[in-house]
């Protein structure tokens, strides 16, 4: 009997036929409004609470401005497919991680429904079969007590270092189960879905009493608590284990799923269906959902966020983000109407639809998710694939084989290996610089020891000339040695260099921690075949080193940079430079400090036209130094670079006419740059920025041509193509009011300059010289 219909009746005594004992859904009529509110927002309280904690201090969205070429990195999607080739047991069984993880996507996609089912299903008269489990009180609590239980056992496992046990309680609890216990401690925390039937104490007393709904609310909330921020760390975690799981999604994306799974939605709709109209409820909540849902859609669409062997996962994702709009739309067109019948028609015409809309979803999904897709194929079959990015993805996952090889499988990968780095290269193939990394990593763990020699006309850099050098150099600062720049670049696309994405971080570790080991039967390097391979590998990673692409030429100058202080390779003059310019951009500062230090003292041994003439020989050197500039943000790396790209600059300033074309060094991704650099300098920084800009216009205006005087001529059709080449004569490097400003400022600084004591004013054009290093000789180092 509910409260409105015993009021009518004046006879009865309806205060105590309500309140004794009283229910959730008579609450407001026994003085206890206040709990349909009070554990609903301290639930979202806490939610908010443990989000905002869990972010602040293990970066959980950090991954969401990353696009899909970005996210599905060459190394990342490596270690999907290791992940996914090995073999684990536990307790005499299978790993059984994959199919947990699995089961629950598949629920999902009923979790992810059941908002708009919430609703719709009472409108229909159709939801007795599926609230049968969140109307039994008793499976409510046994499933309840369940939840405590296992957090505990996770708990401990944790704590006395149980691994085995761990790997396969926390899978359970946060993955295949994480909904359905959320949703059991919603029921408990808002005293509904049959926990309000249970008896705590007497007969009459239940969570809706008075004396008992503090109690049972607190143990809801700490429950809720453990059960949430246990999922989010855990999520984390799988992320810094670098031989996790086997389907790997993006940190970000994992959290996003434990946010949208935690069932506050659902506890939310209980409460405001028994204070609002249930239609304005219904539109209100689907018009959300749908923005929610249709979103988690559309991204899922453009970065299919599974990494590696995802093509099952990512479909099932995008399935699950569907059905939810399905269902929220079939809401919105049900609450629309006025008369059941027409609801019960369209609900079944729904039902009967929805199998070819899933099947469209799924072939719709999958033409995307094809593109990312790495077949789970052989080590030798993914080497010869017609896929450069198959080819590469498997020359990286040699690296990452945890089991050692034998001699014969040393020599076949060699050849393989070998076969890619023959192939033609282009800026967007990375099959063979990725070929040449497996190969070097081949070379030191199972080969003897050999020392080549770059293959050049120019003079040769002497052994260990980077130590040397360092030594001579002030060493990098403690501070900088221990820290890693979490800058990310505009002007560069490479994740590895740009946002340093913890799946890269977690390959490099492990390939660099391998590497110490070394195998008892090693390959001669008198096999004239295995020489030719090595020799090839060497060439290959000079002429890569040169590449257009900053991605291509960061990796072969990292590896030549290893081969170097290994003592297996000598490099000339020119390919020196480039590999220490390369490494100013490493995320690591200790390293970039490193090529930085290391780069300044070898281009003081060099004479100004040289140093002037080997970085602009392309358009990536002088980018990737004011790169370096923005991506570490400290003085001393600044001091230390900065003066090497003046020194740049103002040697083909004074060169004029005679230097190269400014389109071929020159870029405006170099102007935005430095006067992203400006932006933030102090004054000190800020002066040699306006030196080094100021003489970079002056070469940009050195080759503008002056405007002739105005005459007609007929152009030509025929001949009016292809004259995009001097476009860059007429394109402004900084706007004028930019230009204005660093005007003003040079103005400034020359009038307050001091003269000296013979009265005679400096040039400008070589007051940079003041600062810079000693010009050298021009000889062999």
């Amino acid at each position: 009997m509910s409260c409105s219909c015993v009021r009518s009746v004046p006879a009865l005594d309806w205060t105590s036929e309500c309140c004794t004992p009283p229910v959730p859904g008579t609450w407001s009529c026994c003085g206890l409004d206040s709990y349909h509110h009070l554990g609903l927002g301290l639930l979202w309280a806490l939610f908010l609470s443990l989000s905002v904690t869990a972010h602040v201090r293990h970066d959980l969205l950090h991954d969401f401005h990353r696009s899909a070429h970005d996210l599905h990195d060459i190394q990342a999607q490596a270690l999907g497919v290791v992940v996914a080739r090995r073999q684990r047991v536990y307790f005499g069984l299978c790993d059984a991680r994959r199919g947990l993880q699995l089961g629950a996507m598949w629920l999902e996609l009923l979790g992810f429904s059941a908002g708009p089912l919430q609703l719709l299903l009472p409108n229909e008269q159709l939801g007795a079969f599926f609230r049968l489990g969140q109307t039994n009180g008793t499976l409510q609590l046994t499933a309840f007590l369940t939840v405590i239980g296992l957090l505990i056992l996770c708990a401990v496992a944790s704590w006395r270092q149980y691994g085995r046990l761990e790997k396969l309680c926390a899978p359970f609890v946060f993955d295949l189960c994480y909904m359905t216990f959320m949703y059991t401690t919603m029921n408990v925390v808002g005293c509904t879905g049959g926990i309000d039937t249970i008896a705590l104490g007497s007969h009459l007393t239940t969570c809706a009493s008075p004396s008992r709904y503090y109690l049972v609310l607190g143990v809801g909330l700490l429950v809720f608590a453990s059960l949430y921020y246990g999922a989010l760390v855990y999520k984390k975690r799988l992320t810094t284990d670098v031989y996790a799981v086997r389907f790997r999604f993006q940190a970000s994306f994992d959290t996003l799923m434990v946010m949208t799974l935690c069932g506050l939605t659902i506890l939310t709709l209980e409460k405001s269906v028994l204070l609002v109209d249930a239609n304005v409820v219904a539109l209100f909540f689907g018009s959300l959902n749908l923005m929610l849902f249709g979103s988690l859609l559309r991204y899922n669409y453009v970065c299919q966020p599974c990494l590696g062997v995802g093509y099952v996962p990512n479909n099932v994702r995008a399935l699950s983000f569907a059905t939810s709009c399905y269902t929220t739309v079939l809401l919105l067109l049900v609450s629309a109407q006025a008369e059941g019948s027409i609801n019960r028609h369209i609900a079944v015409v729904a039902i009967v639809l929805y199998p070819l809309y899933a099947l469209g979803i799924w072939r719709w999904n999958g033409k995307r998710a094809a593109r990312y897709h790495v077949p789970n194929l052989s080590v030798f079959d993914g080497l010869s694939h017609e896929s450069d990015r198959v080819r590469a993805i498997t020359a990286v996952t040699v690296t990452l084989q945890g089991r050692a090889l034998d001699i014969d499988t040393v020599r076949s990968l060699l050849f393989a290996l070998t076969a890619i780095v023959r192939r033609p290269t282009t800026p967007k193939t990375y099959a063979p610089v990725y070929a040449c990394q497996a190969l070097w990593f081949l070379w030191r763990h199972y080969l003897d020891k050999v020392s080549l020699v770059e293959a050049t006309t120019g003079p040769l850099v002497a052994s260990r000339l980077w130590a040397l050098l360092l030594t001579r150099s002030s060493a990098p600062d403690s501070s900088i040695r221990a820290q890693s720049s979490g800058r990310r670049l505009s002007t560069i696309r490479l994740g590895a260099i740009a946002s340093v994405p913890i799946l890269i971080q977690l390959v490099e570790t492990s390939v660099v921690a391998r590497r110490a080991r070394r195998a008892i039967d090693r390959i001669s390097t008198r096999d004239p075949l295995v020489m030719a391979c090595l020799e090839r590998t060497v060439a290959s990673l000079c002429a890569l080193a040169t590449s257009p692409s900053v991605d291509i030429r960061f990796i072969a100058s990292k590896v030549l940079h290893e081969m170097y202080v290994a003592g297996v390779v000598r490099l000339g003059v020119r390919t020196f430079f480039r590999v220490a310019v390369a490494l100013t951009v490493s995320p690591a500062r200790a390293k970039a400090f490193t090529a930085a230090t290391t780069l300044a003292a070898f281009a003081s041994h060099r004479s100004d036209i040289w140093v002037a003439l080997t970085a602009t020989e392309d358009a990536v050197t002088l980018s990737t130094l004011v790169d370096a500039l923005i991506l570490h943000d400290d003085v001393t790396f600044r001091t230390e670079l900065l003066p090497l790209v003046a020194r740049i600059v103002h040697s083909l300033a004074n060169m004029g006419t005679m230097a190269p074309r400014p389109s071929q060094y020159i870029t405006q991704a170099v102007a935005k740059g430095l006067l992203q650099l400006q932006a933030a300098a102090d004054e000190t920084l800020l002066a040699q920025l306006d030196d080094v800009l100021d003489a970079l216009l002056l070469c940009w205006d050195a080759h503008k041509p002056v405007a002739p005087a105005q005459r007609f001529t007929r152009i030509r059709p025929e001949t009016s193509f292809g004259r995009t080449s001097d476009a860059w004569r007429h394109t402004p490097l900084v706007s004028l009011p930019q230009r204005q400003a660093l005007q003003r400022r040079q103005d400034a600084r020359r009038r307050n300059r001091v003269q000296p004591s013979d009265g005679r004013r400096r040039d400008v054009s070589t007051a940079w010289r003041d600062a810079a290093p000693s010009q050298a000789r021009d000889a062999t180092v």
